[in-house]
């Protein structure tokens, strides 16, 4: 559960504060912004499994892409996704890449949701771009930005497929979704296995009813 909870809040947190960043970069309507949008939905239209054979071959020690520019800089090969000390490091890069976009599609549709007349009002009252944005923006969003962690914490919650092919070492980076697996299929307990499933949907069940607590207020 320390693994689980450590890996949960720190890939939400970096792919919300990303997708805020890269949603916020997108409004702006900037010239070839467009593309750019098109280009960075492909990662989460990839299916799982396959995202985790392209980040396996990608941490290789010996042919990784990753490492191969790490030595540009002087850098030794690391043991990515196979090392304790890693390899919980390389299960959040790796979901980082694929589910940022997602963030910032629905942080995007939030922003474009937001009426331009409030935005201006602040502006013409003297306010700056970033106090309409701390102000007005973000508070004006804030249903969307819950749905989006919302839907985010059930996901990393749940995540098993991209891991397991990852193949990181259980020591350092097995959820809980995995340890169940393991439970149920290879040591054949399923009563175990199922008891820890009851008990992963009621922390979950928890966490969200504290989201929607923090939303009605």
């Amino acid at each position: 559960m320390v693994v689980t909870l450590t890996y949960v809040g720190v890939a939400l947190t970096l792919e919300f504060f990303l997708g805020l960043g890269l949603a916020l970069l997108i409004f702006q309507k900037l010239k070839g912004m467009r593309f750019f949008r098109a280009f960075l939905i492909l990662p989460t239209l990839t299916a799982p499994a396959a995202v985790g054979w392209m980040w396996l071959y990608i941490y290789d020690p010996n042919v990784g892409i990753l490492n191969r520019f790490l030595a540009l800089f002087g850098v030794q090969p690391l043991l990515w996704n196979t090392s304790i000390n890693s390899s919980l490091l390389s299960v959040i890069l790796m979901d980082v890449w694929q589910w940022t976009p997602f963030m910032f599609l629905i942080l995007l549709a939030g922003f474009e949701s937001v009426p331009e007349e409030v935005q201006e009002a602040v502006r013409v009252d003297g306010g700056s771009y970033w106090q309409a944005l701390r102000h007005v923006t973000l508070p004006l969003m804030s249903t969307v930005i819950v749905v989006a962690l919302m839907f985010r914490l059930m996901d990393l919650f749940r995540f098993y497929d991209a891991i397991a092919v990852l193949k990181a070492p259980a020591q350092s980076a097995e959820i809980i979704t995995q340890h169940i697996f393991r439970q149920a299929f290879s040591y054949g307990d399923q009563g175990m296995a199922s008891a820890e499933s009851y008990i992963l949907l009621l922390i979950m069940n928890v966490i969200l009813f504290v989201f929607f607590l923090r939303r009605l207020r």
